[in-house]
């Protein structure tokens, strides 16, 4: 499985697990784990073939300087 459940609404991405998918009522949204950080893709459902809408990502180092 690619996620753990921690508690309430909370999962952590398993470590032998590079990405997963989550679908958000009409947009599907992948979350890939890079070798400096994270990414997230956004694509239309039923279109995650297709050119993503929208994307991020955030350095592990930025995580560890917010503690």
């Amino acid at each position: 499985m690619a996620l753990t459940f921690n508690e309430d609404l909370d999962y952590t991405l398993d470590s032998d697990s590079e990405s997963v998918w989550i679908t958000v009522d009409t947009v599907s949204v992948y979350i890939k784990r890079q070798d400096e950080g994270v990414s997230v893709y956004l694509y239309p459902t039923g279109h995650e073939d297709e050119d993503c809408v929208g994307e991020t990502y955030a350095l592990y180092d930025e995580g560890e300087e917010a503690k």
